[in-house]
């Protein structure tokens, strides 16, 4: 299949038009009255709308990584690109991007995460370096991401939620996709104002020590995700690893310290080392994966919901909806593990600096392009092929 058929496939069946950004299965999107009553959840996991931030802000960074692209596909870019920022407009607090926006545009649930503002400020930041951003634009997006910023930095680095003045997410720990994401968002705030103290709160953080860590942020970097950095190192992570790893490929890119900026690219090496070994998990599909089942009507999950002010911890709670939602769709276990593995691992890479690595993976992603039946995947992992096809240089 022709990369330009996957581009299609995307926007066709992905992108919650004309809001302009990306769902992760054609569904039925939430209604207001879903979104105000946390139904199914807090976060709206299992919902179409679940990762519209995530997804949209490393496709749009992806779009903007190659010349070809960025002349191909300006107006499918600018839908991404729009489709971000509604999702910071409709916020009800300064810090907060939706996961995404339901059948009216505006509703959303009231929990964000890391894994939602991170890939917003990559994709945005991208936007804001193209050809693409106009003066006014870049003005207007400077001003977006040093509230975000700011925000976050008075709130201890935690996120906050629109419900009842909680934190869900945030990038203040130890492991490697926090500094990463951390850092990323300090070093921006300083391209953007230029101003001395942004600069020195960089540099402070990278040489400290993150809470119950024994090495500094840098070295946290220059590790890059080695196992023993991973909580769960049997899980597939690779595509909450990948918004992590862009940020860290734009550090490496913006700084300015020769020590700095290997020690950054030993770390990206390190991910690429490690990414390579997943890049044929696509090979994993079982025999009768076409014969299972993908019933996207999320709405079933009412049998066992509870209103939120019942439940006594509202993560866990969604989180354990995984097993009924399991039982719905027993086709998303291939894409959304091994698939997704592996189309997000080569992704990684792409992006490692090492181009003996990057070829490797590019190889397997060429095979795994050829073995997939794009068009009939339920979930949008498509766009991770496309992206980690234009991103191989």
């Amino acid at each position: 299949m022709e990369i330009s058929q996957l581009h299609d496939i995307v926007f066709d069946k992905f992108v919650n038009k004309p809001y302009g950004h990306l769902l992760d299965y054609s569904g039925p999107l939430p209604t207001k009255n879903d979104c105000d009553s946390c139904f199914p959840n807090v976060t709206g996991w299992w919902t179409p709308i679940e990762n519209g931030a995530f997804f949209t802000g490393i496709y749009l960074y992806a779009l903007l990584d190659s010349e070809e692209s960025i002349e191909k596909y300006r107006d499918d870019i600018l839908t991404l690109k729009d489709g971000l920022l509604h999702l910071q407009d409709v916020a009800k607090i300064d810090g907060f991007i939706a996961r995404g926006v339901g059948n009216d545009g505006e509703c959303h649930y009231p929990y964000s995460s890391d894994d939602q503002l991170g890939p917003f400020l990559v994709g945005i930041w991208k936007y804001r370096n193209s050809v693409l951003c106009s003066d006014a634009e870049r003005a207007d997006i400077d001003s977006r991401i040093l509230r975000i910023v700011d925000t976050a930095e008075r709130s201890s680095w935690c996120y906050r939620n629109e419900l009842n003045d909680s934190f869900h997410g945030g990038c203040n720990d130890k492991w490697w996709r926090s500094v990463a994401q951390k850092m990323f968002m300090l070093r921006i705030a300083y391209e953007i104002a230029k101003d001395e103290d942004r600069e020195k709160a960089y540099r402070r953080n990278l040489s400290e020590h993150p809470s119950d860590s024994y090495i500094s942020r840098l070295r946290v970097l220059e590790n890059g995700f080695s196992t023993y950095m991973i909580r769960e190192p049997a899980h597939a992570y690779y595509w909450i690893f990948t918004s992590s790893s862009l940020m860290h490929y734009e550090l490496y890119c913006m700084e300015t310290d020769p020590d700095v900026k290997c020690r950054l690219k030993n770390g990206l090496v390190r991910n690429g080392e490690i990414a390579i070994e997943f890049t044929k998990d696509f090979e994993k599909r079982p025999e009768n994966q076409s014969e299972l089942a993908f019933d996207p009507d999320w709405t079933k999950l009412r049998a066992g919901w509870l209103p939120v002010d019942k439940q006594e911890h509202p993560i866990a709670f969604a989180s354990n909806q995984s097993r009924e939602w399991a039982v719905l769709v027993p086709a998303r276990r291939y894409e959304h593990t091994f698939l997704a593995n592996s189309l997000f691992s080569a992704w990684i890479c792409m992006k490692c600096t090492d181009k003996a690595i990057a070829d490797a993976a590019f190889k397997n992603l060429c095979d795994n392009i050829a073995f997939t039946d794009w068009d009939a995947l339920h979930l949008c992992y498509t766009f991770a092929a496309e992206s980690a096809y234009i991103s191989h240089k």
